[in-house]
């Protein structure tokens, strides 16, 4: 019962984040116009989504501080300040003054917010290692579907709550008190993460380390990057290359504008049901070949894939679930189980969120390129630059399989 209540606990925060951040990436414009106020849709856009990437870049300096604490005093201590971190970051963002009622403190304050929202967030994707040092080693790739699958269901949810707004207020209501809305919903959400986080367990490969080893020392834990140095620059490429291609699809190309919701929704069933059948896939089989495979397609079909969605085919929208769900299925199994358990909080946490700026920053990079050279292919160009690196050093990896590494640690 209690590791179901840390499963919960885990998916109920990822599912509240993606769609606190999807609902800001859908109200980017709005949220523009409300803090920064200037007189041209693309400064107002550019200056929203760089308010939506702050958050990634302050993640890493927070990675460090949970994943420090989470080697040191156990998963559920770091989960616990982040939770409250995030809670309070949820709480200000719904009811932030607008500048006309503070003046630029206004626009300062939902700098900060965005900061504290990224560190917690930062401490947060540590749940997803709770989660697989909780399951036997042969479910490493299912249970880290479920982590993925809250992750797709949040942003569902983002998508109706943004449509309903937008259809029954108007464009005057929105800008005056309705994008307050759907984060006020997300903090009425994340008041049910105290009880789940109070009541749950430590992890059971942490419990067990720790009855026989000393918790890691703050020089250990910075060792641990020169020590495995080839695995971070792994987990750091690949995490790079799927963070880019889920933020490129649903911020920058933003297909939720462009479908109705029943296609949405369709899109969404598509993208599930790919990534548990490609995480079932690596969960039986897990060997390289079969993953330098996926980043082979996803290589050979970004141009394409992006080309089209420019174009707003359907079809296109369909392939960019599917390379999408591919990226997903091979991603976290590798990510979390690569690192001994003495090291992996600290070591997945700091390099995945280093990572994760190559996603975060990628809509408003492509948004300045594209503006520049007025070429629409700038998004696929950066997920292909992304996946050969990726493919590169997964080539050269000499390390164990993630099942081996598994079946070592636990």
């Amino acid at each position: 019962m209690l590791r179901n209540k840390v499963t919960v606990s885990v998916l109920l925060c990822s599912f509240i984040e993606s769609y606190d951040f999807i609902v800001y990436a859908q109200l980017s414009l709005i949220l523009g116009q409300v803090f920064f106020n200037v007189h041209s849709s693309y400064v107002n856009l550019l200056m929203g989504l760089g308010t939506f990437a702050i958050p990634f870049i302050v993640r890493p300096f927070g990675a460090m501080l949970f994943g420090y604490i989470g080697d040191r005093k156990g998963r559920k201590s770091s989960l616990v300040l982040s939770m409250i971190l995030f809670l309070l970051s949820i709480f200000c963002m719904a009811f932030l003054p607008t500048p006309e009622s503070i003046g630029i403190i206004s626009p300062i304050i939902l700098v900060i917010i965005r900061m504290i929202q990224g560190l917690a967030m930062s401490g947060e994707i540590g749940g997803l290692v709770l989660i697989i040092e909780n399951v036997k080693y042969d479910k490493v790739a299912i249970a880290s579907a479920m982590h993925g699958i809250a992750i797709v269901c949040g942003g569902i949810l983002a998508y109706v709550v943004i449509s309903l707004c937008k259809n029954f207020l108007t464009e005057y209501e929105m800008l005056s008190y309705g994008w307050r809305i759907p984060f006020f919903i997300a903090f009425l959400m994340s008041l049910l993460l105290p009880y789940l986080r109070k009541s749950m367990e430590e992890s059971h490969q942490y419990s067990e380390h720790i009855k026989v080893n000393q918790p890691s020392s703050f020089f250990s834990l910075l060792e641990a990057f020169i020590k495995y140095r080839k695995d971070c620059l792994l987990v750091y490429s690949i995490t790079s290359l799927t963070s880019a291609m889920f933020y490129l699809v649903f911020v920058y190309i933003d297909i939720p504008q462009h479908v109705n919701i029943m296609n949405y929704i369709i899109l969404m069933t598509i993208f599930i049901a790919s990534y548990y059948c490609f995480a079932y896939f690596i969960g039986v089989k897990d060997s390289k070949i079969s993953q330098l495979l996926a980043i082979l397609v996803v290589i050979i079909f970004a141009y394409p894939t992006f080309y089209l969605m420019s174009y707003k085919f359907f079809f296109a929208c369909i392939m960019s679930m599917i390379l999408n769900a591919i990226l997903f299925g091979i991603v976290f199994p590798i990510v979390v189980s690569i690192f001994p358990v003495a090291v992996r909080h600290t070591c997945f946490l700091v390099i995945y969120n280093i990572a994760h700026i190559s996603g975060g920053i990628a809509p408003v990079v492509c948004l300045w390129m594209s503006n520049i050279v007025k070429l629409q292919a700038v998004p696929a160009l950066y997920i292909i630059f992304w996946a050969i690196m990726a493919f590169i050093c997964l080539l050269l990896y000499k390390g164990r399989n993630y099942m081996e590494l598994r079946h070592l640690n636990g």
